[in-house]
């Protein structure tokens, strides 16, 4: 073998197909970790790795706890109660990232390299994310994004534990 193999033995050709779909602002499903099954945005890929990684990966700012369901016969109280998000800044192994097509905009400036370096920083970027996330969210486009992973659906004859049925193949269920 004289190709170059990384830590987590996937070739360098993979890689590059990882570094050409993680662009700045893509949706991405993190995959592994403290959050799996979280949908993340990508604010900054760093190709060549820093000193502290020095292998590529991406900074990524996600959405921890979803917003519930909201009727129109709830109270304003309760709709602004059920509408908060809790947010999360993270560096993202590519691999352990599934893009999707979906792009949000979202501020440079808000997660960064030195956001990791001190606690108070990392309070600081998880507080501005929130409140972008829940600008993004009151304006109601890309309501996938806000919207909770459904796993049940994974496999055929599973439970969906939307629906309450036995699903035969996929199911409808948006979750």
């Amino acid at each position: 073998m004289d190709q170059e193999m990384t830590s987590y033995s996937i070739p360098p050709s993979r890689y590059r197909f990882l570094l050409t779909v993680c662009e700045i602002g893509k949706v991405v499903l993190v995959l592994a970790g403290r959050y799996p099954g979280r949908k993340a945005i990508i604010v900054n890929n760093i190709d060549d790795g820093t000193s502290d990684r020095s292998y590529s990966h991406a900074l990524v700012a996600g959405i921890d706890l979803y917003p519930q369901k909201v009727t129109a016969a709830m109270g304003k109280k309760k709709i602004a109660k059920r509408s908060k998000i809790k947010s999360f800044a993270k560096a993202l192994q590519l691999p352990d990232a599934h893009s999707s097509s979906v792009d949000i905009p979202l501020d440079k400036t808000v997660v960064n390299k030195d956001v990791f370096r001190d606690s108070a920083l990392q309070r600081k970027a998880r507080r501005e994310t929130k409140v972008k996330f829940e600008e993004q969210y009151e304006t109601e486009k890309n309501k996938w994004v806000f919207q909770k992973l459904c796993f049940s659906h994974s496999f055929p004859g599973g439970y969906c534990t939307v629906q309450g049925t036995v699903s035969a193949n996929s199911c409808i269920c948006t979750l």
